[in-house]
């Protein structure tokens, strides 16, 4: 349970306006060997500073120092992804998955493996994976928009109209934009 509020807290973003004013140094001060200290240093230079070689660095550090963990294993995928290295991303979500198969933390690998394999133009992969993602009692929202996208690729018309009402229903200020 901790995972899954650190991950959808922290490591995802969703919070990150509010994270502008983290100090990446700062936030190590308190133990300068801690993974999740570490990872959470490398997001905000990657996401937020606009500093993806420091960032990138210093989430190798905390995958180095903790290489068991799902929620590192993860968050550095989505840095792959974020910085465009998608094939990085897709190893590196799989690796996540291996840790710990079936738990209910995979929900954020597979998501993350949907997106990277539709960025990496593996449209047939992303949509199976995103279809898993979605069988989950909490299936993380951009599931339904990575399937979505997959259909939509595929010509499938229909079937991407009605993942986008999927999607609109759980997510009904998404926009363009957004």
């Amino acid at each position: 349970q901790r995972a899954g509020r650190f991950l959808e807290h922290v490591a995802v973003l969703p919070a990150m306006r509010q994270v502008r004013r983290v100090d990446p140094a700062q936030a190590m001060l308190a133990d300068p060997n801690d993974p999740l200290a570490i990872l959470v240093a490398g997001v905000v230079l990657v996401t937020v500073r606009k500093e993806p070689e420091q960032g990138h660095a210093l989430v190798k550090r905390a995958a180095a120092l903790n290489p068991n963990s799902q929620i590192i294993a993860t968050t550095a995928a989505y840095i792959h992804w974020f910085r465009g290295s998608y094939e990085d991303a897709i190893a590196a979500h799989q690796r996540a998955l291996s840790l710990s198969p079936g738990s209910p933390e995979s929900v954020w690998s597979l998501s993350g493996l949907a997106r990277a394999q539709l960025s990496a133009g593996r449209i047939e992969e992303a949509l199976a994976t995103g279809l898993r993602a979605l069988e989950y009692d909490s299936p993380r929202v951009f599931s339904f928009v990575v399937v979505a996208a997959c259909y939509a690729h595929l010509e499938r018309l229909g079937e991407a109209q009605a993942a986008v009402a999927r999607t609109l229903a759980v997510w009904p200020t998404l926009t363009l934009a957004t």
